[in-house]
């Protein structure tokens, strides 16, 4: 008797029995059928249907319906035995599923023109318009020296008369700094918001060669109008409703509950 306690086979019968004697003193009962109701077989062929591009066969469905009774009954003996206690992907989907349900049940209105201006109004430093340069430039794509024509430049000859060609033309127009830096490189771009407006200057490096450059116009940054900001002002707004629904709903939540901490104090 001892040697056939110490078999693993006889404790794996052991508690194969222990589970089927549960399921037989809990098990389920007329009253906890799983049922297939024509709204479950209609929302199936539905499914089906989208997945596959046209209606299923009846093969197909009844092959679905199957699928659905076998995870069904899967679903309720793995809660029956206590498999969905103290799982933490199995907690994480309940919370998230929880947190749909009260962020459905507390649905967000759209926000007035108003509301959105009071929001930028509090907030101006988040929606801001960056400072956009405008200019032409002269590239020479090898080592040359500038300094002569530079100084035509400056006596007014025509930048077209110098240089070589560059991949996005001789003038830009109503870039931004980080525009400007990805096309250029940092150091042009520092270099441009330094530079005086309507005057010819360089040498100015970048990576693909030297510049000489004349900033036509600079606007430097500033807040936004609503209107040029008015789609993400929309989404934060939404997003900070969204968020205090879900705040009052989940403390409305709490109130029903005692919590308790080990000190025994609720």
């Amino acid at each position: 008797m001892r040697a056939l306690l110490g078999e693993p086979t006889f404790h794996f019968a052991l508690l194969a029995l222990g589970i089927f004697a549960l399921h037989a003193w809990f098990g389920p009962n007329a009253d906890d059928a799983v049922a297939v109701t024509p709204q479950l077989i209609e929302a199936r062929r539905a499914a089906l249907t989208k997945q596959l591009g046209k209606p299923p066969t009846q093969g197909q469905l009844d092959a679905e319906i199957d699928r659905y009774i076998d995870e069904e009954v899967l679903r309720r003996e793995a809660v029956r035995l206590g498999l969905d206690r103290d799982d933490v992907i199995v907690r994480r989907r309940l919370v998230q599923k929880m947190t749909y349900l009260l962020e459905e049940q507390h649905p967000t209105s759209e926000p007035t023109r108003t509301e959105l201006q009071a929001w930028l109004d509090a907030e101006p430093n988040r929606y801001t318009v960056p400072a956009q340069f405008t200019f032409e430039h002269v590239f020479f794509a090898e080592p040359i020296d500038t300094a002569p024509i530079l100084e035509a430049l400056a006596s007014g000859a025509s930048p077209s008369g110098f240089g070589d060609a560059f991949v996005h033309g001789r003038r830009v127009r109503g870039r931004s700094e980080a525009d400007v830096s990805r096309m250029f490189g940092d150091a042009f771009a520092v270099a441009l918001s330094r530079a005086p407006t309507d005057s010819w200057m360089g040498p100015v490096g970048s990576a693909l060669g030297t510049h000489l450059v004349r900033v036509e116009t600079y606007s430097p940054s500033r807040t936004a109008t609503l209107d040029e900001a008015l789609s993400q002002l929309t989404a934060d707004w939404k997003q900070a409703a969204i968020e205090r629904a879900r705040a009052e709903a989940l403390d409305s939540l709490r109130a029903e509950y005692v919590v308790r901490y080990p000190d025994g104090s609720p």
